[in-house]
């Protein structure tokens, strides 16, 4: 019996986690509008073709 009520708490306490942190996660993800390279060479170089 101590099995199966450990394993309906398990159960219960995962199931929680899943309702209360999928709306949480959802409302987390944001859009970027742009993402800005540094690089550090010189324009029209390697890394820049590859940056851009």
């Amino acid at each position: 019996m101590a099995f199966n009520l450990t394993r309906r708490a398990f159960s219960a306490a995962m199931a929680a986690a899943l309702v209360v942190g999928a709306p949480v996660a959802a409302a987390a993800e944001q859009v970027v509008d742009s993402i800005h390279f540094l690089i550090p060479g010189g324009a029209g170089g390697g890394w820049d073709g590859t940056a851009r």
